[in-house]
């Protein structure tokens, strides 16, 4: 069974944890800890380490409001990666917030980039563990990267998440997101009676 305890520097794997975040995300996904500490003295942020037999299984930064949760990171103890750590620990946030939608970004899936197989692997974990693919991505000023959205309802409550992260990030939060464009279908029709016409005389 999994136990849990809030992340703060004087928690005994404090420094553990910090190096274990630095390796697991790269540099412009993660904010800095001083930060992420001072934002987690709200009671609306979950920053918490998880551990079974207290050993460190991994960690997650959770966003909350009355309807949704935002889960800005999880990771595994790479040390203990592929036991099934991953799903427990997101099983637990899903119990623990059965009330909320939650939602959580990804790098798009892309068959050029340098990590694809990560990617994927990332994106099939999620839906496998109930997650769907929403109509959403993340524009970054600051980050080339078009961030795949997924939530647990497969809906993206825009407006209330915008408001959630840009009051908890100080103004800092430069993301937006905006809906994918659907791909318009071809008409089979001819777009005007005079194509029509020229259509049956060739017939």
């Amino acid at each position: 069974m999994l136990t849990k305890k809030k992340i703060t520097r004087k928690l005994e794997n404090y420094q553990e944890i910090k190096e274990l975040m630095k390796r697991s995300f790269p540099e412009n996904e993660l904010y800095p800890m001083w930060f992420l500490l001072l934002v987690s003295k709200i009671k609306k942020v979950d920053f918490s380490a998880f551990y079974e037999d207290d050993k460190l299984i991994g960690c997650i930064y959770l966003i909350k409001s009355k309807k949704v949760a935002y889960l800005m990171y999880i990771f595994v103890n790479d040390k203990i990666q592929s036991q099934g750590y991953g799903t427990k620990i997101l099983k637990q946030v899903m119990k623990d917030n059965k009330d909320k939608e939650i939602v959580l970004d990804i790098e798009p899936l892309d068959e050029n980039a340098s990590n694809h197989e990560q990617r994927e692997k990332r994106y099939h974990f999620y839906k496998k563990n109930g997650f769907k693919t929403t109509s959403y991505f993340i524009e970054d000023e600051e980050d080339p990267t078009d961030y795949t959205i997924l939530s647990t309802d497969g809906t993206f409550p825009k407006k209330e998440c915008e408001k959630l992260l840009r009051g908890l990030s100080y103004g800092t939060y430069k993301r937006r997101y905006k809906r994918k464009k659907r791909l318009s279908k071809k008409r089979n029709k001819p777009s005007n009676p005079r194509e029509k016409k020229n259509k049956e005389n060739k017939t």
